[in-house]
């Protein structure tokens, strides 16, 4: 997923900021897609351990220090201190990018994503008003994650850099478990109960919360995306 979405900005450089050797150059001339999915899988587990010069986070886990989700009927969802496992599972499936156009879509999928951490809830969804706060594990089984970016070039001390003008995030799941500890404050079985039923009604919970975690989502893939983009100069990201 994340890591995944790095790699096609990493694929087509070779020297420009001593890229490391797992990262390995695809020529726009050739097939591009193909070269940079085979790459992608290759570099993929080299890039979860993080990479400092790259400066790239370890995705084992990938700690986030909040999120805020939005819902209907002012539902509000604040997540903090998170660690997501299951990132090294990625494997992207396809990798399409429209150098004329200068537009680029990336595919993958996660089997499993667990993210664990702490939370504060407000508002209401189904049929319960909630206000509580505690530990927080939410499972996502199946996820199927695509990542879009259309992009310019700007000239910056005489040298030409890759600069990302719009994008887009989708995601698809087949299943999702949520546990909120202390969901009802202070009313442990009732909290239990209503876990459950939240889990029942999972495709309804997660249509409602889903634009806010795609906006989420897609910040994230930008700023990452960006950090590369701001240090590669442009001719060394895509070979000729």
């Amino acid at each position: 997923m994340l890591q995944t979405f790095l790699v096609i900005l990493l694929i087509g450089a070779a020297t420009a900021v001593d890229l490391p050797s797992y990262i390995k150059p695809c020529s726009k001339t050739g097939n591009f897609s193909e070269c940079a999915l085979k790459h992608a899988k290759e570099a993929i587990p080299h890039m979860l351990k993080g990479d400092k010069k790259l400066q790239l986070p370890s995705f084992t886990p990938l700690m986030i220090s909040a999120i805020d989700i939005k819902g209907a009927n002012n539902f509000n969802v604040h997540l903090g201190n998170l660690k997501v496992y299951g990132l090294e599972f990625t494997e992207p499936v396809n990798i399409s990018v429209d150098f004329a156009h200068r537009t680029a879509k990336v595919i993958s999928t996660v089997p499993r994503l667990v993210v664990l951490g702490n939370y504060t809830i407000n508002g209401k969804i189904l049929i319960f008003t909630l206000n509580g706060h505690g530990a927080v594990n939410i499972t996502l089984s199946k996820g199927t994650y695509e990542y879009g970016f259309h992009w310019t070039t700007e000239q910056r001390n005489g040298v030409e850099y890759g600069k990302i003008i719009g994008s887009n995030f989708d995601y698809a799941i087949e299943g999702v478990e949520y546990h909120f500890e202390n969901v009802i404050n202070k009313e442990k079985a009732i909290s239990e109960q209503v876990n459950k039923i939240l889990n029942k009604n999972w495709k309804i919970v997660n249509n409602d919360l889903k634009p806010s975690i795609s906006e989420t989502l897609l910040i994230i893939h930008n700023e990452l995306f960006s950090k590369v983009f701001t240090q590669v100069p442009y001719k060394q990201l895509f070979l000729e």
